[in-house]
Formats: structure tokens, sequence, C-alpha cells
């Protein structure tokens, strides 16, 4: 954490004396970010026994060591460019993530897999997933556009995308940060449910509620650290949109 807090101090004081390069900058910080903590994730989080402290040491990772990085301070680039969304969606942390969990479930002796199953042989299951995916793809249109429809047709299906124009964002003034917010919610917040999932079946393993009590407890665990956008967000939500 240490480490990785100086070496952005460092890059950040580089780009105030050669803000000429601060794109190269950048992406050198950015690298080192992503791959710093691939020995230490090995060599120190692989000699971790019990499951108990694996699930706290994640814990600490995720939520401590790289989401409380702080962004860089970029000069001479354009502020609704696509370098100054990359550095505040945090999409740099949410990569650093997936591969502390991929080499911290690998060293632990687990498969990783996000659990996307595979159809050979097996045409009812694979119909009934594609179903079911289709069917989460329409509740997400469904729950947006009730909000605007004015006849039926376009509660259910006839919806106009050309309200989803991410250059009249409401909350974010960069469209780049539209999708890039998104990509780092995908990226790095299912992979810390990933793995708290993952430990936490492992510790419930010999309970009738194994099941429930991995996903209750998952559940917690990853809306807990979402108590700092009621305080300090791009989003500037209300405590009370924070606590649902």
């Amino acid at each position: 954490m240490v480490f990785i807090d100086q070496v952005r101090n460092l890059s950040d004081i580089l780009i105030q004396h050669f803000s000429q390069l601060t794109l190269l900058i950048f992406w050198i910080y950015a690298v080192g970010t992503i791959i710093v903590l691939i020995p230490v994730t090995i060599v120190e989080y692989g000699k971790i026994k019990k499951q108990i402290w694996r699930l706290i040491a994640s814990v600490w990772m995720i939520n401590f060591d790289i989401m409380f990085c702080y962004l860089l301070t970029l000069k001479n680039v354009n502020p609704d460019g696509f370098l100054v969304s990359l550095n505040k969606s945090g999409l740099v942390y949410a990569l650093a993530i997936l591969v502390y969990v991929y080499f911290a479930v690998k060293s632990w002796g687990y498969e990783f897999c996000f659990n996307l199953p595979t159809f050979k042989g097996k045409k009812l299951q694979l119909l009934s997933f594609i179903l079911i995916f289709g069917i989460a793809i329409w509740i997400s249109f469904f729950k947006v556009f009730s909000e605007f429809a004015q006849r039926w047709q376009e509660l259910f299906w006839n919806w106009d995308f050309s309200l989803l124009d991410p250059t009249e964002s409401a909350l974010l003034k960069n469209a780049w940060s539209v999708f890039l917010y998104s990509i780092e919610a995908g990226i790095g917040e299912e992979a810390t449910r990933y793995i708290n999932l993952v430990l936490l079946l492992v510790i419930f393993k010999n309970k009738k509620w194994q099941i429930n009590g991995a996903v209750l407890g998952s559940a917690i665990l990853f809306a807990l650290p979402h108590i700092g956008n009621a305080f300090a967000s791009e989003l500037k939500q209300t405590p009370l949109a924070t606590f649902f």
C-alpha cells in the first residue's frame, strides 16, 4: 500500500515538472499499479491458510490498498477527454482488483471461473440460460424506460434509445465517464463479489445455510465500502440513496 501510494506521489511530481509527458507517465503508473501486486499476492497471500484470514486479507487488499488509492493530477490534457475520464473512473484500480483476485484464487488452490457454464450436449440447459439471460437484459431496459413511457408499448418493448445519450448525462459531465464507470463496475465490483463468494462458500461448507450465508455475507461486504458515496463521490448520492 505504501509502495503504490509513493509511486502515485512520484508520478504526480513528474507530471508537475514534465507535463508534456503526462500521457507516458500516466500509462507507466497505470500498468505498474496493475502488475505490482502479482508477486505480493503469490508469495505472501499464498501463505495464508485459514479461510477467514484469506477473506479478511482480501477485504483489506481490495477496499483499503487498491480502492483507497488517490487519482493522479493530470496536466495539459483535455478535461473532457478520454484520459481524464479513465483516471477518474477508477478502471485502473478495477483491473488491479481483477489481477489480484485471479492470482489470489489460484494461489489458494481454487479454480478461477466466473461460472459461465459450458453446455456440451446439454441443449435444454443452453436454451434455459439464453432465456434467463435475455429476460435479465429486458428487465434492465424495462426498469429504465418505465420512467419515460407514455404508452404501454413504450413500457414493454418500443423503447426510444435516443434518450440514452451519454453526452447529456445528468450526473456525469464527460460522456466517456458514462462508459468507463460502467466497465469499472463490471470488472472491479464483480471480481470483488466473486472472491467473497468463493471464500464464504468454503467457510460455510459444513453449514446447512451455506449458500444463504455466502450470498448474504458477500452482499454485506460488497455494500459497506459504498458508504463513501454519500460523502465524496462524483455521483453525489444522498445518504438515503447510499443506504439503499
